[in-house]
Formats: structure tokens, C-alpha cells, sequence
């Protein structure tokens, strides 16, 4: 439901912290229900907690821990719940096994998939920041810092290097008689044929 929710929604980030804040007043409700039960209540408030935190920090956190006391005093005012004061019995505990291993195994498992697209997109971002948008070539400040390192491997090294500068003839009359688009395209067409016909280890 709180899925549905998230995906239906125009803002799903908001909709999805308003899902947890209700998962945490659910939470304090079933706490209640089992009469306070010490084991189970325990390590379902350590949970619950534990995801919020990892979410939206302490002060999402503590509007979730609200929301949990809310759900817990709402439950015991209209059912009367008088806490249990008797030791968590066997059944209680065993009862407690799952949500003390699946459920950070899943928010582990979130976080590290989490970490895995950060990492994706860094790299993009990356790539994106060296490279000129038009040719797919290293713009200028990515284009001199590779040639710096280039020569300074060549002195090291007191390897040969060339360099080539071209310049694509009466551009200008290409712009003004056929547009910026058609001068564009020629752009991207010489890129293309650097690209293509370079070494491996040359850079355009």
C-alpha cells in the first residue's frame, strides 16, 4: 500500500517519509497490542528506529518516534491495555527471530544498493563535467589537465610525444550560409571521424 502510495503521488519522496512516519505510529499501536510483551517490543522499537534514522537522520527520527508514542497512547487509552510486567516468554521471543533478521538485512541490502547507484552516478557526473556536450570530446580543462599528465609521463619516461592541432576550414561560411545547426552537425561529424580513427591509446 505505502508503495502505491509513493508511485501515485506528484511529490514521492514526501509521500514516502509520510509512509514511514505511519509505519512508526503502526509500530507504537502493535507494541501496545502485545500488552508491552518486553523481547518483541524492544526489538521492534530498535528497528523501526533504526530505519528512520538511516532514512532522514535524528530529526526525522524524532518525528517518527512521535508519531510512534501517538500510535502507542492512542492504542492503550482505547483498549485499555494495562502492561504486561511478566518476562517475555519463549514463544514471544522466537516470535521476535524474523523482524530481528530480515528486517536489517533488508534495510542493508537497501542502503547498499542505495551506495551502488551513488556510485554509478558519480561516475557519470564524472565523465559528463570532462566531456563537451556537442562533440563528446574532453572540453578544454579536461583536455589540458590529459595533456599535462601526458608530458610530464613523456619527460619521466623520455618517451615521444605528438601533438595535432587541426582546424576545420571556412567554418564560419558554414555557420552563416546553413545555420548553427548544419554547423553543429559538421562538429559532431569531424568528432566522429577523430574518434573512429585514432588508436586506442590517442586522444582526441
Amino acid at each position: 500500500l505505502a508503495y502505491a502510495i509513493a508511485l501515485r503521488s506528484p511529490d514521492p519522496h514526501r509521500a514516502e517519509l509520510r509512509n514511514l512516519m505511519t509505519d512508526s505510529a503502526l509500530g507504537g499501536a502493535w507494541i501496545a497490542a502485545m500488552e508491552f510483551n518486553a523481547a518483541p517490543s524492544v526489538i521492534l522499537a530498535a528497528m523501526l528506529a533504526m530505519d528512520k534514522a538511516a532514512v532522514g537522520g535524528l530529526r526525522f527520527l524524532a518525528r517518527c518516534l512521535l508519531a510512534q508514542a501517538a500510535g502507542l497512547v492512542l492504542v492503550v487509552v482505547a483498549a485499555g491495555i494495562v502492561p504486561m510486567l511478566e518476562p517475555s516468554g519463549i514463544v514471544a521471543r522466537l516470535g521476535a527471530v524474523p523482524l530481528l533478521v530480515v528486517y536489517p538485512v533488508m534495510v542493508a541490502l537497501t542502503a547498499h544498493r542505495l551506495a551502488r547507484r551513488v556510485r554509478a552516478q558519480n561516475r557519470l557526473l564524472a565523465a559528463l563535467s570532462q566531456t563537451d556536450g556537442l562533440t563528446k570530446l574532453l572540453n578544454r580543462p579536461a583536455w589540458e589537465e590529459a595533456a599535462a599528465a601526458e608530458l610530464s609521463r613523456c619527460r619521466a619516461s623520455g618517451a615521444t610525444a605528438a601533438l595535432l592541432m587541426l582546424d576545420i576550414d571556412h567554418f564560419k561560411a558554414i555557420n552563416d550560409r546553413h545555420g548553427h545547426p548544419a554547423g553543429d552537425t559538421v562538429l559532431r561529424g569531424v568528432a566522429r571521424i577523430l574518434r573512429d580513427t585514432l588508436r586506442d591509446d590517442d586522444l582526441p
